[in-house]
Order: structure tokens, then sequence, then C-alpha cells
């Protein structure tokens, strides 16, 4: 089952973009899951432990490389950045 972007007006899949890197919620920090969800503009909406966020929601600074996989850091947040326009 491919991985599906839950944030607003997204439609970024797995199974149809190659060079995008997929996150789980940080469910096991609230005030950190509570920001990310804010900052998606989804009223009414929680993740469960099947959501993700693709990597187009967060600022390069946010992420690193290990073994040529795209890593958060632990306290990232996503934002709204610019690329989410060139869509």
């Amino acid at each position: 089952m491919p991985h599906v972007c839950s944030a607003y007006n997204c439609s970024n899949r797995s199974d149809k973009t190659k060079d995008i890197t997929y996150f789980r919620f940080p469910l096991e920090n609230e005030k950190l899951t509570q920001q990310w969800v804010v900052n998606m503009k989804r009223d009414k909406w929680y993740p469960t432990k099947s959501s993700f966020i693709c990597s187009m929601h967060f600022e390069e600074k946010s992420m690193y490389f290990v073994n040529e996989r795209r890593r958060l850091l632990a306290n990232a947040v996503n934002a709204f950045v610019e690329r989410d326009l060139q869509r």
C-alpha cells in the first residue's frame, strides 16, 4: 500500500513520486504532533499510526541523510515552504 501525504491539498503518493520521502507523525510527542497538525491547516483531523506527511512540507535544514535516506531532525516542524506552490 503506498504512502499518501496527509497535508491539505497535497497529492503526493509514494507510488507516483520517487524523490520524495514520507515521514510518520511523531505520535509519541503530543506537542510536536499538534504543531504538525496546526501547520497542515486541517481542522478536526488527527493523525494515526498510518498517517504520513511528505518531505515537500519541510525545509531542507530540517532533514539530513543517513545511508542515502532522508531523515528528520528530532525537533523538525513542518512548514509551508515555497516548493508547496510549485506543484
